[in-house]
């Protein structure tokens, strides 16, 4: 054990990572044999309303606020970002209390919705500023105990008879309280402001960062306000635990390549190199839809000698799409990091456009459908990632880069 505590004492950033993906995984998978399948829905409401501000809360300018960053002896701002920032930190948190009230207003207490909203939003800013300083354990916290709190808050529902609304307001208040004290270890000095990027600058990236960050969260949860409000609260709670169970493997996998492979492929990508690493992701998704297939297979077997444990069971002829959603995600993340190192900004905007495009073309044929089904959005989702990963790859041969030549 103690080998363990040291190995994570080493790697507190990977540790802190696997610690709150293993949280809220375990959270998703506990919650849907403990509450009823509506107030499952309200749950998955609330972690995709959360996922969401963290991603979109701050508008991109989160990311303005780094690109323009300096770092030496102090951490020096640029006036124009900072003031960006405020703006748009301002306009996320009025988008975001409204997004909320008018979704998962309708189904939690008001104040939950401001609570949760401003925490998130400052968790993320948090997490940006500290990466900065080079603070990488304190952001990672800042990012993963509100999973943990989930976590913990799971354990207690095994023990204590905790009804959803209770479940809801005991988070917002744990997770206020965490941001609280993570705030009681955050350092504030050596901080400068300085002004030295024009305007015109600083307003074109954040007009990109803006639409590229707007049209991933659109893509990342998207599809959960769909099913909700086209299908019905407790087939968005089946939907998120089948995503759990089939597509997080997959998921947690590809932000760690898609990670590791920005670096590798800035400092060297050939045609040969790309394709032997799509070529071992497809092994590797492979390998993990039999391993997902077995895990399912045992706890359905395990399932028929227990009641909680047959609440649990998930039908596997229902996967395909779910896995076909994740080997989706698994590739782009390759692409990804590929459009990272080495597509011009240019040319990411025009992608960006597109698949805004072909978003809005998938959004109306769905509503001018008679009946819409979750495997219909799970199709039309992946063949969204498919169509971006083949877009990245075109404009990279396109661009004539000497490195993939």
């Amino acid at each position: 054990m103690k080998n363990y505590f040291h190995i994570f004492l080493k790697n507190k950033v990977l540790g802190i990572n696997i610690l709150g993906a293993l949280s809220l995984f375990g959270a998703n998978i506990v919650l849907k044999g403990v509450f009823t399948p509506t107030d499952y829905g309200v749950y998955a409401i609330l972690v995709t309303f959360v996922s969401v501000v963290f991603s979109f809360g701050a508008m991109g300018a989160e990311q303005v606020l780094n690109r323009f960053a300096r770092i030496s002896d102090s951490v020096s701002f640029d006036t124009y970002s900072v003031i960006f920032l405020a703006g748009s930190l301002f306009c996320g948190f009025v988008l975001s209390i409204y997004q909320g009230l008018a979704w998962v207003g309708l189904v939690v207490d008001t104040y939950i919705v401001y609570l949760v909203t401003i925490c998130s939003i400052y968790s993320m800013v948090m997490y940006n500023y500290l990466r900065l300083r080079g603070d990488f354990s304190l952001s990672l916290l800042y990012t993963n105990l509100w999973k943990v709190i989930f976590f913990i808050l799971t354990l207690c529902t095994l023990f204590i008879d905790l009804a959803i609304d209770e479940f809801l307001k005991l988070f917002s208040l744990l997770f206020t309280l965490t941001c609280m004290t993570l705030l009681l270890f955050t350092k504030f000095s050596n901080i400068k402001f300085i002004k030295w990027e024009d305007k015109k600058a600083v307003v074109l990236f954040s007009v990109g960062s803006l639409i590229n960050i707007g049209l991933m969260t659109l893509l990342g949860y998207g599809d959960r306000f769909l099913i909700e409000s086209m299908i019905g609260l407790e087939q968005l709670g089946t939907y998120f635990y089948n995503l759990t169970v089939f597509v997080f493997p997959f998921v947690l996998l590809a932000n760690y390549i898609g990670f590791k492979k920005l670096v590798s492929y800035k400092v060297k990508c050939t045609s040969e190199i790309f394709k032997r690493d799509i070529f071992f992701a497809i092994k590797l998704s492979i390998s993990l839809v039999f391993t997902v297939c077995l895990f399912v297979l045992f706890f359905n077997i395990l399932g028929l000698y227990s009641v909680w444990l047959g609440a649990l069971n998930v039908d596997i002829t229902d996967s395909l799409p779910y896995f076909f959603l994740g080997i989706t995600k698994l590739l782009y993340s390759y692409f990804s990091a590929l459009s990272g190192a080495l597509v011009s900004s240019r040319n990411i905007i025009k992608l960006n456009v597109v698949t805004l495009f072909l978003m809005v073309l998938c959004s109306y044929y769905l509503l001018i459908k008679d009946v819409v089904s979750v495997n219909l959005i799970i199709y039309l989702l992946s063949f969204i990632w498919v169509f971006r990963s083949a877009s990245i790859y075109i404009a990279i041969k396109r661009q004539r880069f000497t490195a993939l030549s």
